[in-house]
């Protein structure tokens, strides 16, 4: 999805297939048929953004394959899916029944993770849809604390130095920007925000980021405000944000709260969980941990990195900290200007969730993708930002797509006669107008050019027979203000600033035009307007 920031820029909003994991290529793309194209159908969109997860195998296959990248991109227009980003952080496996610690493996010390990632921007480059320029990766926040000594630390860094340069060498080569965020994690080398200041100023590239998850944020108790204030003094840009929920218990040391919070506590992923104490932030590595035992005090609010589902929180006495991803993302993009352009709901835990809670079919998993999409639509849109693709209305399902101004810029129609929205007609669809059925007593410039009797100027004003001779004279000697300059009849599609109708009937031959009624945005249809014939 596409939206307009106040600015004028645009915002991207995609969801993450690492929910659908594949291994391979040929696993990629059954996921876009069976899970992400039917989440943009229930969604009514033409276009729905995907950031993409690609396991190892998979992403080597594209880059040392180029049909096989060009048969990805043609298979994700087909279905109507874009990708504007990747999800990096899980280099394998992130389908097996156990993920656990194996997630943070290679890490950046380790030469694999570099090779991975440069990959992943080099297919990023090649995926990016024609009017894009920038794309982004999030990644793993440098490694797992454990056994990352000081030398590894340095390697880290000094292999993030060498992927900044093939990503300046990546733009160079191809006109495409591709960015990389590190994503703190709880448990991580890079666990905060205020963690990441330190590598990533060193580092000092504006195309090696950080990545605001939204869980993660919250299941270290931070301020939204406060950490998105911090990344903003120190320069560090915010290359994408991931908007996910973590589990929140507010009163853990109760016997029910642990009760409902051990139902969470499952084999496959690894559930860090955390509370802010006087002293200072403590957790565990895992929610299982904190049940049993006295490994975490119990006398604050606990926080497990559990990615719950957007739209439904779970049963009381569980919350999630959805409060906290609205609070960064007004701080997000709700401000002057948006501190970061991409954004990807990431909830991967579906098939993880207490049972009773799991999707069965595919069906309900898509529809509750879509779910979490349109509250994040909703949110976006409480904040001013504007839907820049919205499906055709009802009545309209010709239309293939509706142009604003940035649009028309892209496509060189901002010129001033353009109106202020341009409507394309998919190819197989042509546009009809309100007139008559009998040719015979249509007055001579229904069926000829007039754009100099009304204000404004319907679309098919913008068609006309090239093959008569008297159209461009007939219109120059029109009646009324000084004449305007003619258009050719537009091939496909035309601009204006009202409605259009379509049809999918057959183009009728000649001396059998059908024309019907179309509304119109400024000013009603009066019968002195001018039609034309439809190209033949």
């Amino acid at each position: 999805m596409r939206f307009r920031h106040p600015d004028g820029s645009t915002v991207h909003l995609a969801y993450c297939t690492n929910v659908h994991p594949a291994e391979t290529l040929d696993g990629v793309l059954a996921q876009l048929r069976d899970h992400c194209e039917p989440v943009r159908r229930r969604l009514g969109r033409d276009r729905l953004g995907i950031g993409l997860w690609l396991a190892k195998d998979a992403a080597h296959a594209l880059v040392t394959d180029p049909s096989a990248l060009r048969g990805l991109r043609t298979e994700l227009d087909r279905r109507g899916l874009e990708v504007v980003t990747l999800n990096g952080f899980p280099y394998e496996g992130f389908g097996a029944e156990e993920v656990k610690y194996r997630v943070y493996k290679p890490d950046w010390a380790d030469p694999e993770r570099l090779a991975h990632t440069t990959d992943l921007a080099r297919v990023l480059a090649g995926l990016l849809p024609d009017d894009v320029t920038e794309g982004s990766i999030s990644t793993l926040p440098l490694a797992w604390r454990t056994a990352h000594d000081t030398a590894r630390a340095a390697s880290a860094l000094t292999a993030l130095g060498t992927l900044a340069e093939r990503l300046d060498a990546l733009a160079e080569l191809t006109g495409r920007s591709i960015r990389v965020g590190l994503e703190p994690e709880p448990g991580c080398t890079v666990e905060t925000t205020d963690d990441a200041i330190a590598p990533l100023t060193a580092i000092g590239h504006d195309r090696i980021g950080i990545c605001v998850d939204t869980c993660h944020l919250a299941t270290s108790f931070e301020d939204p405000h406060t950490a998105l204030d911090a990344l903003t003094r120190a320069r560090v840009p915010v290359v994408k944000s991931q908007l996910s929920a973590a589990l929140h218990a507010e009163h853990p040391h109760l016997p029910e709260v642990r009760e409902a919070l051990s139902a969470f506590d499952e084999p496959r992923f690894l559930h860090q969980t955390r509370t802010a104490t006087a002293a200072g932030l403590r957790g565990t590595d895992d929610l299982g941990e904190a049940l049993h035992g006295d490994a975490l005090p119990d006398a604050s609010p606990w926080r497990a990195h559990f990615h719950v589902p957007l739209h439904a929180a779970p049963a009381a006495p569980l919350t999630s900290t959805l409060p906290v991803l609205k609070s960064a993302l007004t701080r997000l993009v709700g401000g002057p200007h948006p501190l970061t352009r991409h954004l990807e709901v990431e909830t991967y835990t579906w098939q993880a969730l207490p049972p009773e809670l799991r999707p069965r079919t595919r069906a309900q998993l898509a529809d509750g993708i879509a779910a979490e999409l349109t509250l994040a639509r909703d949110l976006l849109s409480d904040l001013g930002l504007k839907d820049r693709h919205e499906a055709p209305p009802p009545g309209e399902a010709g239309m293939e797509q509706l142009l604003d101004d940035e649009d028309k810029e892209t496509h060189r129609l901002d010129h001033p006669s353009s109106g202020e929205l341009v409507a394309v007609a998919e190819p197989d669809a042509w546009f009809t107008y309100y007139y008559r059925l009998d040719d015979a007593p249509a007055p001579d410039f229904a069926q000829l050019v007039e754009i100099h009797r009304e204000p404004g100027y319907d679309p098919v004003e913008l068609l006309m027979d090239p093959r008569d001779p008297l159209v461009m004279v007939k219109a120059a000697t029109a009646p009324g203000p000084a004449p305007q300059e003619a258009r050719p009849a537009l091939p496909h599609g035309g601009g204006a600033s009202g409605s259009l109708a379509y049809s999918r009937q057959p183009r009728p031959p000649s001396g059998e035009r059908r024309r019907r009624s179309a509304p119109h945005l400024l000013h009603p249809p009066v019968p002195s307007t001018a039609a034309s014939r439809p190209p033949m």
